[in-house]
């Protein structure tokens, strides 16, 4: 009755495990997503602001080129947030990587 229990157990332990590991997972994913996401924003952002910089460059217009630079500024802010993004990505990769070293450590020492 006490092995069935354990055995039981066991099973049970590796259920939570599964769903812990399959939930990172899925952060995981989401946090690729809104990473490619922003990314794709950035490279489209920058793109249409070098085009409208270079027009409005040759417009020599003062007012134009602060309004551009004010642009750059919100491109280089979505860039540290891609970079933000990217570090809490493989932050949660470091995670899970030692969540399944911990995992595989505990089922080796049963």
């Amino acid at each position: 009755l006490r092995e069935e229990r354990d055995t039981e157990s066991l099973k049970r332990a590796q259920e939570i495990r599964e769903q812990v590991r399959e939930e990172y997972a899925k952060q995981l994913d989401n946090m690729k997503n809104k990473l490619d996401t922003a990314q794709a924003e950035a490279l489209r952002n920058k793109r249409e602001i070098e085009k409208e910089w270079g027009m409005r460059m040759e417009q020599s217009s003062r007012t134009h080129a602060i309004s551009t630079r004010r642009t750059l500024q919100q491109c280089e802010k979505l860039e540290i947030e891609n970079t933000y993004l990217r570090n809490r990505s493989r932050e949660l990769n470091r995670l899970i990587g030692a969540y399944q070293s911990a995992i595989s450590t505990e089922q080796q020492s049963q």
